[in-house]
């Protein structure tokens, strides 16, 4: 024991700063995180906004910590491809809350933890007439707040019918599986050969899985 507390790779860690992660998003994490790059996005969220203030997603993916623990040599996506891939997954497995804010100049993308209490916040500054914080401001007129989904959830919607409770298990699953770049070209594909349905889009990814997506622009 003397000679493992000696290596510094053994070495103990620091006591705080502490994070408090409510046991429900843990277990909801490592049961439903079968991507490292996702349970790595929740943990570093987790760390960077245990103030319990938003952090931006530029600046989440541009943050330091973020960087070193997604720049692993042989990764199947090149770093950045996994911090948005994995913040992806976590917020289509409810672990993360994503919401925009938007206003005259553009928008800005905005995540933090899943828990009631910042679920109630989110909701309050996205409710109509609330007057938003000013370090959500990037100019000199208020923003609105606009509670987020997926990319590939937005997709489905937009494309191809109401995001049912058994289609958004569905769209859950297919991420498990896929990379999301996977799935969004996926949708699109669908749409262009008129083919508006989940099954469709299920038997492309099984295709592709099997013989690699061609020429199609997914990430890998």
């Amino acid at each position: 024991m003397s000679q493992m507390l000696s290596n510094p790779s053994y070495a103990p860690v620091e006591d705080r700063p502490h994070i408090e992660v409510p046991e429900p998003i843990l277990l909801r994490a490592l049961n439903a995180c079968s991507d490292l790059g996702e349970l790595q996005a929740v943990v570093l969220v987790s760390i960077l906004t245990r103030t319990g203030t938003p952090i931006s997603e530029h600046a989440f993916l541009s943050h330091p910590t973020v960087e070193d623990t997604y720049s692993l040599v042989g990764a199947p996506l090149p770093g950045l491809e996994r911090v948005a891939d994995g913040l992806e997954r976590a917020v289509a497995h409810g672990l993360l809350i994503r919401f925009l804010t938007e206003d005259d100049t553009g928008s800005r993308s905005w995540v933090l933890l899943n828990t009631t209490d910042n679920a109630r916040y989110v909701a309050r500054l996205a409710e109509s007439g609330k007057t938003v914080p000013e370090e959500f401001w990037t100019s000199d007129s208020p923003p609105r707040v606009v509670i987020d989904r997926p990319s590939a959830f937005r997709l489905y919607e937009q494309n191809i019918g109401p995001l049912t409770p058994l289609v958004a298990d569905q769209l859950i699953k297919a991420l498990e599986i896929y990379p999301a770049q996977w799935v969004e070209a996926a949708i699109t594909e669908a749409v262009a050969y008129n083919r508006r349905n989940w099954r469709y889009i299920s038997r492309i990814l099984e295709n592709w899985l099997a013989d690699g997506p061609g020429g199609v622009n997914t990430g890998r």
